[in-house]
């Protein structure tokens, strides 16, 4: 496709005009001209503005290609450096390679285990050796370096495995693209604001926020993770942030007022519990509730702004470039131009979507007038003296007890009942006892967990949904002791 970028009005107004068979050009490039000298990315060693940043990424090309990497190779990258993984990322993207980003918490076995199941390349964590930063301009200056094939495998993410094995998820760069187009219906985000990245990169929330801010010509601002969170949002005059209920509960805990500069405050990845919204409404935070997945490339559905304290918050409605609909067993179904191409396997992708372009999330929820509400996963529910119990029941209420900043429950095998409810909480002061007493007023008595445990926020936070089998088998081991 020959284009002119002078032509376009705004990169989003190109993805939504984008034809199937047509190459993008690379936001970062679009906005190297547009806007060269606005800051892309802000962070504790120093600004990049679009121009410095586009520079770095065709350096990166060059250094790939010099490496011996084309199209459809690996890349893999854990993204201690967030600036060199986003480097990889849209370099990879413009040669036509995908990028598995893995987490920074993997020991060496682990990655090793990583590699080998994705077929990656060595893990990518310095520059490419070739990259000298020298004459780049000189060497890739030219239209087809911008190009990205909006239709190859951009990325490899491994989803949270809340219920089982983590598995590796694929998205093609139209996936990302068009996950940023429907976010940016709901959400206003353009030049100027800056959007605080609060998630990790290997994690689908936080890869979400780099497409948002380039393709919407913001800001992303890189977190120092010396500084509290409230500290982050009020010292880099931050508009848009992420975050997951631990995180809202620590943001709270700060006791200090919402930043003025604050305008929108997405709160997903997992239960989120009514009490906590309403106590970051009363302290000014404009807050929103949304739903997705790494199988969806993020959103889903975004609710309205919230400014009023009621019994429940929906995660709201889909978004522009979704369908949502609920199964007869109460599973959420999903259709969209965001969903991901598949599940990496030896044998290529398996596309785990119908014929007709729905994929099964696994969720329970129903829809109101047009509004999601989620209830849980559909295979945590068990079943405990005959009685159903689904876990985020109990979680909801749990989370909505003072000072208590992240809950999870699991079961535990049982002699009499088969199995039993037991929680694992983060609160302020362990006062398992006055969780207890509130519970009994708000649940059955066969809801009750049996046994509470300390958690740590930290536990919960690496991972925006919590991987239910390895709390599963860490209570039995507890339970075994008591």
């Amino acid at each position: 496709m020959s284009f002119r970028i002078s032509d376009i009005d705004s990169y989003l107004d190109l993805v939504a005009r984008w034809a199937p068979a047509e190459p993008l050009p690379c936001p970062i490039a679009y906005h190297a001209r547009r806007r060269a000298d606005q800051v892309a990315i802000q962070g504790p060693e120093g600004d990049l503005s679009y121009r410095q940043l586009d520079r770095a990424v065709r350096a990166y090309v060059v250094g790939l290609k010099d490496s011996g990497a084309g199209r459809g190779a690996r890349l893999a990258v854990q993204p201690i450096d967030q600036v060199h993984a986003i480097l990889i990322l849209f370099a990879g993207m413009r040669i036509g390679a995908s990028t598995l980003l893995l987490s920074t918490r993997l020991p060496e076995e682990a990655l090793t285990d990583a590699l080998r199941a994705t077929g990656a390349e060595t893990l990518l964590n310095v520059a490419p050796t070739a990259v000298t930063g020298n004459d780049t301009d000189e060497v890739t200056n030219d239209a087809q370096s911008e190009l990205i094939d909006p239709s190859i495998r951009a990325t490899v993410l491994f989803t949270s495995g809340s219920s089982g094995a983590p598995r590796a998820a694929v998205h093609s760069a139209a996936n990302h693209f068009s996950s940023a187009l429907g976010s940016s219906s709901a959400l206003a985000l353009a030049p100027g604001d800056a959007w605080l990245m609060a998630l990790p990169l290997y994690h689908v929330g936080g890869l979400a926020i780099v497409f948002r801010c380039f393709t919407s010509g913001a800001t992303l601002v890189l977190r120092d993770e010396k500084a509290s969170l409230g500290e982050s949002l009020r010292r880099e005059r931050v508009s848009h942030v992420s975050l997951v209920a631990t995180q809202l509960g620590r943001l709270l805990a700060e006791d200090e007022p919402a930043p003025a500069t604050l305008r929108e405050v997405l709160v997903g990845g997992g239960i989120v519990s009514s009490g906590l919204i309403k106590r970051a409404i009363r302290s000014g935070y404009p807050i929103r509730t949304t739903y997705g997945s790494t199988e969806t490339a993020s959103q889903v559905a975004t609710s309205q702004l919230w400014t009023d304290e009621r019994e429940a918050y929906p995660a709201g409605r889909s978004l522009p470039n979704f369908k949502i609909r609920i199964a007869f067993d109460r599973e959420i179904i999903v259709k969209g131009d965001p969903l991901f191409m598949g599940y990496l396997s030896p044998e290529g992708i398996d596309r785990a979507i119908d014929d007709e372009g729905w994929y099964r999330t696994g969720d329970l929820g129903v829809l109101d007038s047009g509004e999601l509400t989620v209830i849980g996963r559909k295979d945590a529910m068990f079943i405990s003296g005959g009685e159903n119990i689904q876990p985020e029941e109990i979680e909801r209420e749990i989370l909505n007890c003072e000072g208590v900043s992240s809950a999870i429950v699991v079961p535990v095998p049982d002699v009499e009942f088969g199995q039993r409810p037991v929680a694992f909480v983060d609160m302020r002061e362990d006062d398992f006892d006055s969780i207890r007493l509130v519970l009994e007023r708000r649940l059955p008595h066969f809801k009750i967990p049996d046994a509470f445990f300390p958690l740590t926020g930290d536990e919960l936070e690496a991972s925006t949904k919590a991987r239910r089998s390895e709390f599963q088998l860490r209570a039995a081991e507890l339970a075994a002791m008591h």
